[in-house]
């Protein structure tokens, strides 16, 4: 796949924050909270670094201790 223009870079980068974004809003709505349209936005936008935090998190929490 190789893509032409930057307009195609961009589709894609949305693409695929849509596609993250929808898996960790049915994670975050299974676990009882909610997501606000703002939230939605940068779950979309900043998907590489919500991902990450997500990743963190779910390890925290985890293997974190239960004081």
């Amino acid at each position: 796949m190789i893509i032409s223009s930057n307009f195609e870079l961009i589709c894609l980068y949305l693409l695929v924050g849509t596609i993250i974004g929808f898996t960790l809003e049915r994670t975050i709505r299974w676990t009882g909270e909610g997501v606000s349209g703002v939230e939605r936005f940068w779950l979309i936008t900043l998907w590489p670094i919500m991902i990450l935090a997500f990743i963190y998190y779910f390890f925290v929490g985890l293997f974190g201790s239960d004081e």
